[in-house]
């Protein structure tokens, strides 16, 4: 589930989807209650996942090879650019 900086749902975040083997990134559009799922992963592939919507940006998380959940659940939290 993707959060806004207020802890509520965040409906329409991109959700990267990052695989460190080939680079390859995919994306996903949360649902209205902030869910979302990518499916057909590797087992022997590390991902890093994070969000962004409207400037806000979640951190970077990683889904490590060592992970033997058959669903992994990775919940990110928006946070506002800072101004520099």
């Amino acid at each position: 589930m993707v959060t806004d900086a207020a802890g509520q749902p965040a409906a329409k975040a991109v959700v990267q989807l990052k695989n460190t083997k080939n680079l390859q990134i995919r994306s996903f559009i949360t649902q209205e209650d902030g869910s979302y799922h990518f499916v057909g992963l590797g087992v022997d592939v590390e991902y890093r996942v994070r969000a962004e919507r409207e400037g806000a940006a979640s951190s970077w998380k990683t889904l490590s090879v060592f992970n033997s959940k058959k669903t992994a659940v990775i919940n990110l939290k928006l946070k506002s650019k800072k101004l520099h």
